[in-house]
């Protein structure tokens, strides 16, 4: 009897340490942070925003060497940022939502100077251990598309977004959100401050003022 609730007690702790094991080795980060108003002035223009499905439900996931399996959501923060973004950026936005990959809708009549569309290409983040430096970092990469009152696109310009966060101030998943929130608040910054020189978005204003 005492040999029985022994090994039922050893196969009960074995099953716990597993769960804790794998527990260990799992982080989950739902990115979230703040959202500040950028002071730049606002183009007098109405603009569509299309807002890709992909660009709100973006989930990172991927096993590191050394780190464990990471899922790291950043779907939220882009959607909560970027229409803040627009908002910030013209004095006029309509917003509409597409599943088409890389796809700008039809012109459905909307009296509007142009459409603008956002997506993220590419997301990448290191660890400590990885890069061997006391600091986590972490890029996105956007794709812009601007196109005319037809649908017509104009052009794309592609934009990426850097930030890091010290290894010693936070625990492994508030430093990767950290660094992601940096990273998407330097993308929308340089949206803000260089889209408007792009040649084909400086022709656009000149077309539509």
């Amino acid at each position: 009897m005492v040999c029985r609730m022994s090994r039922t007690m050893l196969a009960g702790a074995l099953v716990v340490w597993v769960s804790l094991l794998m527990s260990a080795c799992s982080t989950s980060v739902q990115v979230a942070g703040d959202v500040p108003t950028l002071l730049v002035p606002a183009l007098s223009r109405h603009v569509t925003y299309v807002e890709p499905t992909d660009l709100v439900a973006y989930v990172h996931e991927e096993k590191l060497p050394r780190g464990g399996e990471w899922s790291i959501a950043l779907g939220q923060m882009n959607q909560v940022f970027f229409r803040q973004l627009m908002a910030s950026m013209f004095t006029t936005v309509t917003r509409i939502e597409t599943v088409e990959p890389g796809v700008l809708p039809a012109d459905e009549g909307e009296d509007h100077d142009g459409m603008i569309r956002i997506d993220l290409v590419e997301y990448g983040f290191l660890t400590p251990e990885l890069s061997g430096l006391n600091f986590y970092s972490a890029s996105a990469k956007y794709r812009v598309e601007l196109a005319d009152a037809t649908s017509q696109s104009l052009g794309v310009w592609q934009v990426v977004g850097y930030g890091k966060a010290e290894a010693g101030a936070f625990q492994a998943g508030e430093a990767v959100n950290a660094a992601t929130v940096m990273a998407i608040r330097d993308a929308g910054a340089r949206i803000a401050l260089e889209l408007p020189d792009q040649p084909f978005f400086s022709a656009w204003l000149e077309a539509t003022n």
